[in-house]
């Protein structure tokens, strides 16, 4: 390639679908993106994107290096973990991505303990649904739901993290208190859209809710506990936390308990890095030792 960077721009424009987008992701100005894309199609001759009024859509020639441009900037991260892995500073930036409950709730309480315990470390914490890629190097440690699927991949089980289902009482004061699950075809549903449709507690009160109502739909467990505290229906909530809310109730516990298996992982060879495995095993020690949203029990 004539010049990497400009295609490092190619990249960031096609993931972000729009030149302001990517521009806030790469720490320059937008003119400046668009400056680079112009130039490299002038070079190549060929229109890698569509303008259209929304933002920015790959062509047919863009769509076919795509992959191309995707494997090189995966490799080079990979070079970079490797050189980086053999310095011993404790100092850096570190990428934790993790789901927003984890996030909100065992990580981020946590970061002020870091900062005395490692003050040159710095993380940056992505927060949403989506796993961000470790292997390809879009974060250097994710905390995710399930064992890793991977043998690249290594890291601990930090705990699990218990849903059951809840309802205000102003709602179970209005429309009963369901006593089976036959019944919650008589009740109002709260349900999820976007990435959180795929995740456990969604998928299981989908199966056993067939013929329920639901007025709401939600790409966001924040938004939706919001809801339930207002009395909008019924929702799969972490246990622990629900259970501090007096104003929630929580409704067939013996038929609908879903708890699932939280993990730190990072790439194998960025054991060797000493601010990433700081913060691994930092994230590992204060999860198990901070009970408020995990047990580690079973």
């Amino acid at each position: 390639m004539d010049n990497w960077d400009d295609y490092r721009f190619f990249l960031a424009v096609a993931k972000a679908g729009s030149l302001s987008t990517a521009a806030r992701r790469l720490g320059v100005t937008q003119p400046t993106v668009g400056r680079r894309i112009h130039d490299l199609e002038r070079r190549l001759q060929v229109r890698l994107f569509d303008r259209l009024s929304h933002g920015y859509r790959l062509t047919e020639a863009g769509e076919s290096i795509l992959h191309l441009v995707d494997d090189i900037a995966a490799k080079a991260q990979i070079i970079k973990s490797q050189v980086t892995g053999q310095d011993s500073e404790l100092s850096g930036l570190v990428r934790v991505t993790c789901p927003d409950i984890i996030g909100t709730h065992v990580i981020a309480p946590n970061m002020g303990a870091l900062r005395e315990r490692h003050p040159e470390i710095e993380v940056e914490l992505i927060i949403g649904v989506a796993a961000l890629n470790l292997l390809r190097g879009e974060a250097d440690i994710a905390v995710r739901v399930g064992q890793p699927q991977s043998r690249d991949l290594v890291g601990r089980r930090i705990g699990y993290l218990l849903f059951g289902l809840f309802a205000a009482q102003s709602y179970l004061a209005a429309h009963g208190t369901p006593d089976s699950i036959d019944q919650l075809t008589d009740h109002i549903i709260i349900e999820s859209a976007g990435e959180l449709d795929a995740v456990q507690q969604a998928k299981k009160l989908r199966s056993i809710a067939r013929g329920a109502r639901s007025t709401l739909r939600c790409n966001d467990l924040f938004t939706q506990m919001a809801a339930v505290r207002g009395g909008a229906g019924i929702l799969p909530m972490p246990v622990r936390m629900a259970a501090a809310e007096p104003i929630l109730r929580r409704v067939l516990e013996k038929e609908f308990s879903v708890r699932i298996e939280i993990w730190v992982l990072m790439r194998r060879e960025l054991g060797r890095t000493a601010r990433i495995r700081a913060v691994h095993d930092f994230l590992v020690q204060s999860a198990k030792a901070d009970e408020a949203l995990l047990t580690s029990k079973i």
